[in-house]
This record gives structure tokens, sequence and C-alpha cells, in this order.
């Protein structure tokens, strides 16, 4: 997506559709601190002020500035396909349970994240940042591990929350509701998939750049 208008505008309508969802489902919430503690509400929020950021900044030129940039969208393209795979499979009810800011935060948004991050690749254009399409900051083989470091805290923030006040924003986070061992073994579940899809995250990165290194190869 080159460094133009249209890649500026593609990116602020995913921030505004993320806006948009956040602002229809924070009516949603009982109180404040219970939508705040939500992580559709939270990863919504990264997505818009990731995106704000990029339809800014498109594409850092220092390498170091790159694979920050790199590691940001890495982390909330894996965060918000979390909220919408985990609504879709544990939180949904049927279509039925799809208003508009449900459709934007779990399907809308996931999907256009996903897709920025896959047709954009690793330098960030979708013509590429450089002249030669194998270049491009590097991706680290940790960084699916690193961006758990934040879901870890999530869950520890839940339940030291839930613990003292009783409110939890999720059954399966709730031992009162799945017992001591489902707990755990929801942790357990939710950590191995999520290092799985933190990877296929960063194998989606890939996809460009080996597509771009092939076509200069052929040429």
């Amino acid at each position: 997506m080159t460094e133009n208008w249209q890649s500026r505008v593609w990116r602020l309508v995913i921030a505004a559709a993320a806006i948009a969802g956040l602002a229809i489902n924070t009516t949603a919430y009982p109180t404040a601190g219970d939508s705040l503690m939500s992580f559709t509400q939270q990863s919504n929020v990264m997505v818009a002020l990731c995106f704000l950021w990029l339809a800014a900044w498109p594409a850092p030129r220092q390498e170091r500035r790159q694979e920050a940039a790199l590691f940001v969208r890495g982390a909330v393209t894996l965060y918000i396909l979390i909220t919408g795979i985990v609504y879709s499979l544990l939180l949904a009810d049927g279509w039925d349970s799809y208003g508009l800011g449900d459709t934007l935060a779990h399907v809308l948004v996931p999907a256009a994240v996903l897709t920025d991050w896959v047709v954009t690749g690793t330098n960030g254009t979708r013509n590429g940042a450089s002249s030669d399409p194998s270049n491009g900051p590097p991706r680290r083989t940790w960084y699916p591990l690193a961006w758990l470091a934040y879901l870890v805290c999530y869950v520890t923030t839940v339940l030291v929350r839930g613990s003292l006040t009783d409110r939890y924003p999720y059954y399966f986070l709730n031992p009162d509701s799945v017992g001591v061992d489902g707990l755990i073994t929801h942790i357990a579940a939710f950590l191995v998939g999520f290092t799985v899809l933190g990877y296929a995250v960063l194998a989606a990165g890939r996809l460009k750049r080996i597509e771009d290194a092939s076509i200069a190869y052929r040429t």
C-alpha cells in the first residue's frame, strides 16, 4: 500500500471503525471500570491509536523505528484477532449476538487489520520501502513470546481486580464460574493457542516480502 492519500485514508477508516465500535459498545457495560477491563475495548483502543499513527507516519526511515513499528503493528494485529476469535468461539450466541458495535469490534476491524498486515508486509507499504524487497526491518522469532507479556499482565489484572470486587469481564476468567481447575485449563489453553496464533501472524507478515522477492528474482 503506497505512501499516498489512499493508504492514509484506508488506515483512517480502520481507526474510525475501531472508534465507532468503542463508542457503541461502551454503553453496554454497567460501569466505566467494566468497560476498561474489557479486552475488546482495550484491543480496539490499540487499533485506533496504532492506525492513526500509521496514517500520520506510514513508513519510518530509520531501521530501529521500522522495527519498533513492526513490533507494535504485529502485537496490535494479534490482540485484535484474539478479540474476534474469542468472541466468536466463546462469547457469541449465534448471529443474533452481532449488533453494529460487535460487528465492528469483533469482525470488521479484525479483518481490516489482518488485511493491512498481510498486504503491506514487513516494509509497511504495498510496493515496499526499498528497491530490494528482501530489505526491511528484521522480524525476530521472539516477537510472539514478547507479545504474550501484555496478555499475561491483562489476565493478572483481571484476577486481582476480580478477587477484590467480584467482577470479571469474562466467565472463563472467573474462578467462581469455571472453578480453579477450569481457570487454569483456560489460561493454559489460551497461552498455547495465542502463541501459535502469534507465530501465524508473524508468518503472515512475511507473505508480502516473499512475494516481492519472488517477483524480483523472476525479473
